[in-house]
C-alpha cells in the first residue's frame, strides 16, 4: 500500500524523531512511504484562531500537495481532525474531498485499515500511561467517550498496544495537574498518546508540579 506521510509542522519542528519513527513503522509494516516535501502546514492554528484567510491560504497548499494520493497518514490525532472535519476555508473540490477522505490518524491506520495484530520486535519494560485525547476519541472515534455510560469500553491505542487502562481527558492547566497527581499515585513513569500536542503540555505541566513540589 502506498501512503502519502503528512507530518504536522510542530512535529517537524519539535519532534522530528517522531517523525522518522513513523516513516520506519509504516515501511516495517510494509507501506510503500512517499513524502511530499513541499508540505507545510494543516491549517488549524489559523483556523482556530478564525484567521480564515491565512487558512484558507495554508489548506489549499496543503491539498495541492496531498492530492494523488489514496491515503494519507500522519500522527496527530487533531491535524488529521481538522483536515477531515474542518478544511473548510477553501471550496469544497473534488481534490479536496478526496484528500479529506483519505486522511488517517496512524493509531485508526494501523488499528482499521492494516488490522496491526502487535509489534512483536519491540520492547518496551515499562508501566505506561496511555492518554487519549478528546479530539483522537470523540473526533476521530479511538476510544469510548466517558459520557456514553451505556456503550461498551474500547480503546483502539490500547488495542495496539495491548495496555490495561487509559486515562481520562486532558483538558487545561488543574486538569492537567489532577492528571500529574493521579501519575503520581498510579506510579506511570511515562505517558504515551496520540497526540503529541497533548502529552507535551503533560511534560510540561509534570515540569511546572515538581517545581511547585520542590518549593
Amino acid at each position: 500500500m502506498t501512503v502519502g506521510l503528512f507530518i504536522p509542522c510542530y512535529i517537524d519542528a519539535f519532534f522530528p524523531e517522531l517523525e522518522i519513527a513513523t516513516l520506519e513503522l509504516l515501511e516495517r509494516l510494509g507501506c510503500s512511504v512517499e513524502y511530499p516535501v513541499d508540505q507545510t502546514c494543516c491549517g488549524q492554528p489559523m483556523a482556530n484562531s478564525g484567521c480564515q484567510e491565512d487558512a484558507a491560504a495554508t489548506e489549499s497548499w496543503f491539498v495541492r500537495c496531498f492530492h494523488g494520493f489514496e491515503t494519507i497518514v500522519g500522527p496527530s490525532a487533531s491535524c488529521v481532525h481538522h483536515v477531515r472535519f474542518h478544511l473548510d476555508a477553501i471550496a469544497s473540490t473534488p481534490e479536496a474531498e478526496a484528500v479529506r477522505s483519505g486522511t488517517r490518524e496512524l493509531v485508526e491506520f494501523l488499528h482499521d485499515t492494516l488490522d496491526v495484530p502487535g509489534f512483536p520486535w519491540a520492547k518496551f519494560p515499562h508501566r505506561v500511561g496511555l492518554h487519549e485525547s478528546c479530539t483522537a476519541i470523540r473526533g476521530l472515534g479511538h476510544a469510548r467517550p466517558s459520557e456514553l455510560v451505556n456503550v461498551p469500553s474500547f480503546s483502539k491505542t490500547r488495542d495496539l498496544l495491548r495496555a490495561p487502562k487509559s486515562t481520562p481527558c486532558f483538558r487545561a492547566c488543574l486538569s492537567g495537574h489532577n492528571r500529574q497527581r493521579s501519575r503520581t499515585r498510579s506510579g506511570f513513569p511515562y505517558f504515551s498518546g496520540p497526540d503529541v500536542r497533548l502529552t507535551r503540555s503533560i511534560e510540561q505541566t509534570n515540569r511546572r508540579f515538581m517545581s511547585s513540589s520542590r518549593g
